[in-house]
C-alpha cells in the first residue's frame, strides 16, 4: 500500500466512499447521478488545492494534468458510443485524484508517479473479468432464452464457425513439429465461442423496452428510432443508434407527449462503475507489489 500522508488519506476516502455510493446507484438504477460525478471532481480539486498549500504548486497541477489526459480519453470512449455519460465523469475525477507526477521527474511519496497509467490498465484488465462474472450469472439466470439464442447465433454463423475450427485443426497439426502451436489451437474456437457467448447474452439480458418518461441521459439505443409520418406515408428516422444525449432526450419526450412514440429498446449494458471501484482498491493495496513488478 501507499505511504499513509494525510494528502492520500484524504484522496483515498474521498475515492472510495464516491465509488462506493456510484457503484451502489450505478448496479441499482443504472445511472450515476451527476451531483456524484461532478462533486467528485469538484472535491477532488478542492483538496489538491489545499494540500498545495504544503506540499507545492506541483501537486495541484498534476491533478489538472490528469484531468485534461481523462478528458481525452473519456471523450474518446463516450463519442464512440463504448461509455456512458457517469462513466466518463467518474474518469475524470479519477484523473485528478491520481494525478500525473511523472511530468515533474519524481516519483513523489504524496502521490503515484504513474499511478493513472496503471488503473487504468487495472480498470480494462479488471472489467474485462468482472464483465465475464456478470455475464455468466445473468445467462444462467436467464438460460432458456440465453440457450435459444446461442443455438440460433450458430447456426446464422456457420461459416465462421468452420474457419475457427478449421484454424484450430491446423494449429493441432503443427503442433508436431513446435508445442507453440497448442496454445494457439485454443484462441480460434475460444474466440468464436465467447463471441457468441456476448452477442446472446446482450441480446437476451441487455436489450429491452423502455417507456419514454424513464429514459435518462446517457442511455443506449438498441436500434435507430423511427416514426410514422402519416402526410409521408413512411416512417421517418428521428434518432439513430447510439447514446442518448440531452438533445435526443427532449426530442423523445416531445415525440412522446404528441403521442408518435410510448418506448423504445434499449440496451442496458453491465454497470461499469464497480470495475473503477474494484481496480482503485488493487492499486492502493498492492501498489507496492505492482511497482516492483512493472517498474
Amino acid at each position: 500500500m501507499i505511504e499513509l500522508s494525510t494528502a492520500n488519506i484524504s484522496l483515498f476516502i474521498l475515492t472510495l466512499i464516491t465509488l462506493i455510493i456510484a457503484s451502489y446507484t450505478d448496479i441499482k438504477r443504472r445511472e450515476v447521478p451527476d451531483m456524484i460525478s461532478y462533486g467528485f471532481i469538484f472535491l477532488a480539486l478542492l483538496l489538491r488545492a489545499t494540500f498545495a498549500i504544503d506540499y507545492g504548486w506541483q501537486f495541484l497541477v498534476s491533478g489538472l494534468v490528469g484531468f485534461i489526459i481523462c478528458l481525452v480519453i473519456a471523450s474518446v470512449l463516450f463519442f464512440s458510443g463504448q461509455w456512458g455519460g457517469a462513466d466518463s465523469k467518474l474518469l475524470l475525477g479519477m484523473g485528478v485524484v491520481l494525478g500525473t507526477d511523472f511530468i515533474f521527474g519524481t516519483s513523489s511519496n504524496i502521490n503515484l508517479a504513474w499511478g493513472l497509467a496503471l488503473f487504468f490498465l487495472l480498470l480494462l484488465l479488471v472489467s474485462a473479468i468482472y464483465g465475464l462474472v456478470w455475464m455468466l450469472v445473468l445467462a444462467f439466470i436467464k438460460r432458456k432464452n440465453f440457450i435459444i439464442s446461442f443455438k440460433s447465433k450458430i447456426k446464422q454463423n456457420k461459416v465462421e464457425h468452420f474457419v475457427a475450427l478449421g484454424f484450430t485443426i491446423l494449429f493441432l497439426i503443427l503442433t508436431f513439429w513446435q508445442v507453440f502451436f497448442l496454445v494457439l489451437a485454443i484462441i480460434p474456437l475460444l474466440g468464436y465461442y465467447l463471441f457468441i457467448f456476448v452477442a446472446s447474452v446482450e441480446e437476451t439480458c441487455f436489450i429491452q423496452a423502455r417507456k419514454i418518461p424513464f429514459l435518462v441521459e446517457g442511455d443506449w439505443l438498441a436500434e435507430d428510432v423511427y416514426v410514422m409520418k402519416e402526410n409521408l406515408g413512411r416512417k421517418e428516422l428521428v434518432v439513430e443508434k447510439k447514446v442518448i444525449d440531452r438533445k435526443d432526450l427532449n426530442h423523445l419526450r416531445q415525440l412522446y407527449s404528441e403521442g408518435q412514440l410510448t418506448e423504445i429498446k434499449i440496451k442496458e449494458g453491465l454497470p461499469l462503475v464497480p470495475g473503477f471501484l474494484f481496480a482503485y482498491l488493487v492499486l492502493m493495496f498492492f501498489w507496492e507489489w505492482l511497482s516492483s513488478v512493472l517498474f
